[in-house]
């Protein structure tokens, strides 16, 4: 299913590869690159906090469709919370929190996956 009216730029999460601390315990992990287009929302979508019932407005959020060219970025475990992202050649995003992936449960349709991000520099 294609996203109507959206226009999608290229992302990517790249390498990581596992280090160690000065106790020699390793790190983080050895992970290849993915490549994938996205729908980017730099705006976010508006949230009702119950408590002071008031509305903020959310993290800028990706929207990846289902599509064959971004099975790698719909792999299991394949974009995790706290993945550095690059969006349009843009860097300084960080996914914030695990990917939303919902399905549906009586059809078995499934719709983008979500991934809220946030800013990692100044």
């Amino acid at each position: 299913m294609m996203l109507p009216f959206a226009f999608t730029v290229p992302c990517s999460r790249p390498a990581t590869t596992a280090t160690t601390d000065e106790l020699g315990h390793t790190v983080g992990e050895t992970r290849t690159a993915v490549t994938f287009d996205a729908v980017f929302c730099p705006e976010g979508g508006p949230i009702i906090d119950m408590a002071l019932r008031e509305m903020t407005v959310t993290k800028p959020i990706l929207f990846i469709d289902r599509t064959e060219a971004n099975a790698a970025a719909l792999a299991a475990g394949a974009i995790r919370s706290r993945d550095a992202i690059v969006v349009n050649s843009q860097e300084g995003w960080q996914v914030d929190g695990d990917p939303q992936d919902y399905t549906h449960p009586w059809t078995g349709w499934k719709p983008p996956l979500v991934v809220e991000l946030r800013r990692t520099d100044g």
